[in-house]
């Protein structure tokens, strides 16, 4: 089993990645949106976004890798928009005991409808980085 983070950097990303999740047997399981204050520490100390940035990410679960391919073939998103879950930081995800916060990042903010996500996007006034 993978867990996988997408960051969307523009709406026809966002608006494609959409799209992908409605094909029956794209083999994508638990989709749902994160809104992230803040960069992201990575394991191997790749730092995602900038520290005064709102990143928008869908996470989901795949049981194969071939979903991922698929979305780099079709260009929803490219290779380093795309990591493991996992390999997140230990400092940025919060423990099995902090999980009543419902988020697994801790500078995010779980949505799994799209209705409350872009009527969260509007209040905050956010705006894709493309």
């Amino acid at each position: 089993m993978n867990a996988w983070l997408i960051f969307l950097k523009s709406k026809e990303q966002y608006q494609r990645i959409q799209r992908f999740l409605k094909v029956k047997g794209n083999k994508i399981y638990s989709p749902f949106f994160y809104v992230i204050n803040g960069s992201l520490k990575c394991k191997d100390n790749q730092v995602i976004g900038k520290e005064e940035e709102v990143l928008l990410a869908i996470t989901f679960i795949t049981y194969e890798k071939t979903p991922i391919k698929t979305i780099i073939n079709k260009k929803i998103a490219l290779p380093n928009d795309i990591i493991r879950l996992n390999a997140l930081d230990d400092s940025e995800v919060n423990s099995e005991d902090e999980l009543e916060a419902d988020c697994y990042i801790k500078k995010g903010r779980n949505f799994f409808s799209e209705e409350a996500l872009l009527s969260y996007l509007e209040r905050i006034n956010f705006k894709f980085r493309l």
